[in-house]
């Protein structure tokens, strides 16, 4: 059956890898974008806001379940990722990322819970991070409101049931990051229990998993070629 499916963060690398599938899978798509236009071709209904305004995750929801009549799964996917440690933290980039990151899938899921009613039945997705296993220390306002995230998928998949599931997906390397030299990927990859980077119809595969089993709630699901089984020092060589 055709799902009706709302991506935050949806123009760009993983998002957009997550709306080609679902499209060619035959679902019905929203992308929401805060500035980002996805390509042209893409086919998607494209939603534009800014997270971190607190009024814009309840709107998108709402014109997302609008324009594709009705929305029966949401993927949290949109996030900041910038770089802090404890000495460089600071409270704007702090909050920042809590408001990106935590506050705004969560005030998504409360419309989200509320555009069903009482009869309907939807599952909403957090895109997280294999880092929440092993966090490292130079990204830690980011790893932090990961870990959140994903931690609130248990609270709210016991308080929503059993109208709505929640499940997380936490990626491993997927795409080169900003700055890194040609081939780092393929590196780091080699470096991973299964010896490869993470593709992102894997991940896409995963969301279509959680789809599809209607008895799957409360869980994350590791797409990461085994890299949260390792402290990330080993298989990085960093912190």
């Amino acid at each position: 059956m055709a799902e009706r499916i709302l991506i935050t963060g949806g123009a760009r690398r993983l998002g957009l890898a997550l709306a080609r599938a679902m499209l060619a899978a035959g679902h019905r798509v929203a992308v929401h974008t805060r500035m980002t236009r996805p390509p042209a071709d893409l086919g998607a209904v494209v939603l534009q806001g800014d997270l971190d305004d607190p009024s814009v995750p309840a709107r998108v929801v709402g014109e997302a379940h609008a324009r594709l009549g009705g929305l029966s799964v949401l993927v949290n996917n949109a996030a900041r990722f910038e770089p802090d440690r404890i000495g460089t933290l600071d409270a704007a980039s702090f909050d920042a990322h809590m408001a990106t990151n935590l506050r705004a899938p969560l005030l998504a899921i409360q419309a989200f819970a509320a555009a069903l009613g009482e009869d309907g039945t939807g599952l909403a997705v957090n895109i997280v991070d294999q880092k929440i296993r092993h966090p490292g220390a130079g990204y830690l306002s980011y790893t932090l409101s990961k870990i959140a995230l994903e931690g609130a998928v248990r609270t709210l998949a016991a308080a929503l049931a059993p109208r709505l599931r929640i499940a997380a997906i936490a990626p491993g390397i997927v795409y080169e990051s900003t700055g890194m030299k040609p081939g780092r990927l393929e590196t780091l990859g080699e470096r991973l229990p299964l010896r490869r980077a993470v593709r992102p119809e894997e991940v896409a595969a995963a969301l279509t998993y959680l789809i599809e089993t209607p008895s799957v709630t409360g869980e994350t699901l590791f797409v990461d070629s085994g890299e949260a089984l390792r402290a990330r020092s080993v298989i990085l060589g960093a912190s």
